[in-house]
């Protein structure tokens, strides 16, 4: 697995701090001040094929960072959730074009595997999305946009290259982005599924269907849009 260096954990203590102070009104704090919106809407971002980004995820005041590889060109998209302190170890959550995802823990051996009716996101998967306006996000000014009737926001640079800054989800979910690399993709070897995942000795991870993941999220919005055919991959 990758290691995070001393750079994100600095950063990601800073988020926790300043997250603390979130409230059920925090799309109103001043962290997020409206800015003028421009005379003509951007465009909604579209993802590169292959890059891989850090996340600084807090739901509910819990806390957890997630490593994200997104492969289009491979047909899979990897998340390594590492809870707070490690108190419940590295949840791997790989999600295959083929509409197969396992869930899987190594330290404990535990793995599920389900299978879904969409595939992965293609990369202009924010088509469609309404534009909120500018808003500045931890001192960064930002192009707002939302999607599904506010299932997720999303907000990006204004500055090139339109990184992503922010995602907010429904349910008060936030998911700080802390690094963004395009063109970056996780060794082959780290995207082998381990065999006991195909073993009957290998325990069942119970509960990997509502795990509050990215890709879950992500996954959610696909099946409430894939109709539209603007979101899930080859469905």
């Amino acid at each position: 697995m990758p290691q995070l260096n001393i750079f994100v954990l600095f950063v990601t203590f800073l988020l926790v701090f300043n997250n603390q102070a979130y409230t059920a009104n925090a799309f109103r704090s001043q962290d997020m001040r409206h800015l003028a919106k421009p005379s003509e809407a951007p465009s909604p971002p579209v993802w590169p094929e292959q890059f891989t980004a850090v996340l600084l995820q807090n739901r509910k005041n819990a806390y957890s960072l997630t490593e994200l590889w997104y492969d289009f060109k491979g047909g899979r998209n990897m998340n390594l959730i590492q809870s707070q302190l490690d108190l419940k170890g590295t949840l791997f959550d790989l999600e295959l074009d083929n509409k197969t995802s396992y869930y899987y823990n190594k330290e404990a051996g535990t793995c599920r595997t389900i299978e879904f009716p969409v595939g992965i996101l293609r990369p202009e998967w924010l088509a469609g999305a309404r534009y909120l306006g500018q808003q500045v996000i931890h001192n960064i000014s930002t192009y707002g946009f939302t999607k599904a009737d506010g299932f997720i926001t999303y907000y990006s640079e204004v500055a090139p290259p339109h990184r992503p800054v922010q995602w907010r989800f429904f349910d008060g979910a936030i998911f700080d982005v802390l690094i963004w690399k395009d063109g970056n993709i996780m060794p082959e070897e780290s995207w082998q599924i381990p065999g006991f995942c195909f073993s009957k000795l290998g325990r069942q991870y119970q509960g990997a269907d509502s795990v509050p993941t990215l890709n879950s999220y992500l996954r959610q919005l696909q099946l409430d849009t894939a109709n539209k055919g603007i979101a899930s991959g080859r469905a």
